[in-house]
């Protein structure tokens, strides 16, 4: 009767055991997939200003070059120049910006990635 007691006391405990690492495991990938689903949001906000970035850019270096053809006609060398700086900046904005893009397109990939895991291991 002892031994039938403490048997069947360890297979509780080791049940309990298992119910609450479930339970665990649970809150954990429940924290992870609410972290990954932050991080995309952010990812998401990042884009809509890179795309404004991109656009503004796009729009200011056509009518620099507009702008310029007019300055030359002129005769105004000095403001040539300014402009030529101006659009230099805002080419190397773009740049960056197309960069930033692509940096995200890497993170995102990444972060498909560990919720394909997370999936896995809730599944296993």
């Amino acid at each position: 009767a002892f031994i039938h007691a403490v048997s069947t006391f360890v297979e509780e405990s080791v049940v309990q055991q298992g119910e609450a690492m479930l339970q665990t495991r649970a809150r954990v990938q429940h924290s992870e997939q609410r972290l990954i689903l932050i991080h995309l949001t952010h990812q998401a906000a990042q884009l809509i200003l890179l795309r404004d970035s991109l656009q503004f850019c796009t729009e200011e270096l056509a009518q620099s070059e507009t702008k310029t053809t007019k300055i030359s006609k002129l005769g105004m060398p000095e403001l040539v120049t300014e402009e030529g700086t101006r659009a230099a900046m805002l080419h190397h904005k773009k740049r960056e910006a197309a960069a930033r893009v692509l940096a995200i397109g890497q993170d995102v990939e990444d972060l498909e990635m560990q919720v394909n895991q997370l999936h896995s291991a809730a599944h296993s």
